[in-house]
């Protein structure tokens, strides 16, 4: 399952929690779809926390999104569940990107914070929302 969407100014929220056979080319859809929708360099939140690994079409796929974004893309905070194996797999992916405007987080309080540089004060309160979200369902902090 995953969900994409841009709910404040150029804050794009993207989480996978499972992916199923093809979901992965409808997911990067969603990313192009809300990148291109912002007259601005985007600023991203994902949540990959519960994803183990991603098969090797689904990284490749993911690959060319993210190069073919980097214009695009101001700063994205991606929150991973620290698992050796796809910890390698997203540092892989984000060297080959091209771009240093990705970085791993394994908590999203790190992930914000690095965001709160970049965010007006509407998606800095958004943010916060998320927070709150994740501690109200115990998912994580």
């Amino acid at each position: 399952m995953w969900t994409v969407k841009n709910s404040v100014g150029r804050l794009v929220e993207a989480e996978i929690t499972r992916l199923g056979p093809g979901e992965m080319q409808a997911f990067v859809a969603g990313i192009v779809a809300a990148v291109d929708h912002s007259s601005l360099p985007v600023v991203g939140i994902m949540d990959m926390s519960r994803v183990r690994v991603f098969a090797p079409e689904d990284a490749t796929l993911l690959l060319e999104v993210m190069r073919r974004d980097n214009p695009r893309v101001e700063r994205t905070a991606i929150i991973i569940n620290g698992e050796v194996l796809f910890t390698m797999q997203m540092e892989r992916l984000l060297l080959h990107s091209g771009s240093r405007a990705r970085r791993l987080f394994k908590s999203l309080d790190d992930a914000i914070s690095w965001l709160n540089e970049v965010f007006t004060p509407e998606e800095a309160a958004r943010a916060r929302e998320l927070r709150a979200l994740a501690l109200l369902s115990g998912t994580r902090s």
